[in-house]
């Protein structure tokens, strides 16, 4: 089976293409750390980087919610809350993205260096 001139030129721009995706996605992950923050009652009571896995007991005046960071994800995994819907939220990878136990007031977000939290986000247009 022989390459003709329109094979190698489909190929080529196919490689081309994988190469300027791979480097796309690796320069907007090395960009600004992400940072989970956790706010109670809208007053932040914790920051933690979402490179760092760890898992956190919150206790705040409202109740406990324990929040693990693991590979690049946040997610509530325990809360004495009546209805769990913090702990059956899927977990949040995305900056913008958020968690919220209602009952305790707690908001779980993840936010990048380069975002303004006080600005609305592209949902809220």
């Amino acid at each position: 089976m022989k390459l003709r001139r329109p094979d190698i030129l489909l190929l080529s721009a196919i490689l081309l293409a994988a190469v300027l995706l791979w480097a796309f996605f690796a320069l907007r992950s090395s960009g600004p750390q992400r940072t989970v923050r956790v706010l109670c009652d809208g007053k932040e009571i914790a920051a933690y980087p979402l490179s760092e896995d760890r898992e956190e007991l919150l206790t705040t005046p409202y109740g406990i919610n324990r929040v693990k960071i693991e590979g690049g994800k946040v997610r509530v995994t325990e809360a004495d809350c009546p209805d769990k819907l913090c702990v059956y939220h899927p977990a949040a990878t995305r900056s913008g993205e958020m968690i919220v136990c209602l009952p305790h007031k707690l908001v779980v977000q993840i936010e990048d260096g380069k975002t303004d939290p006080a600005l609305p986000d592209g949902v809220a247009r």
